[in-house]
């Protein structure tokens, strides 16, 4: 019988699954975009907000699965001011374990600049091939 924070703990895994495989995608997807700071700052952007919609998310699941609230005011501190509300955020439900979980988030963030250089490389090959990039 699964257990509601088993369910809870499979949410965040999923949400970290995700997050590397958009990181995939988003590599693979800038290859083909053209350089005109324009689009730059749009794709960034749009991107930026998936990414904290994601981020957002697995916080939500954390604070079920820590049976704490994740307020309002933390949830639009994530969206706002996100390099200050999230380690506020692990240290409040953490304590000192915070530093452990940043440290994870560090290896994340790695993971996800290799994976969205992993796919960067055979679009930009497969792209030259076609013409489609110089």
């Amino acid at each position: 019988m699964e257990t509601a924070g088993t369910a809870l703990q499979q949410q965040k895994r999923f949400v970290l699954i995700g997050m590397l495989v958009f990181s995939a995608c988003i590599g693979g997807i800038s290859v083909f975009l053209p350089d005109d700071p324009r689009i730059d700052r749009t794709t960034n952007f749009i991107f930026a907000i998936l990414f904290l919609l994601m981020v957002s998310s697995w916080c939500s699941f954390d604070a079920r699965e820590r049976n704490t609230i994740l307020s309002p005011a933390m949830r639009l501190g994530l969206f706002l001011v996100f390099a200050l509300a999230f380690p506020v955020y692990i240290f409040k439900s953490r304590g000192l374990g915070g530093f452990k979980t940043l440290g994870y988030c560090g290896l994340l963030v790695a993971g996800m600049a290799a994976s969205a250089l992993l796919a960067a490389i055979p679009c930009y090959g497969i792209g030259y091939l076609l013409g489609l990039v110089e």
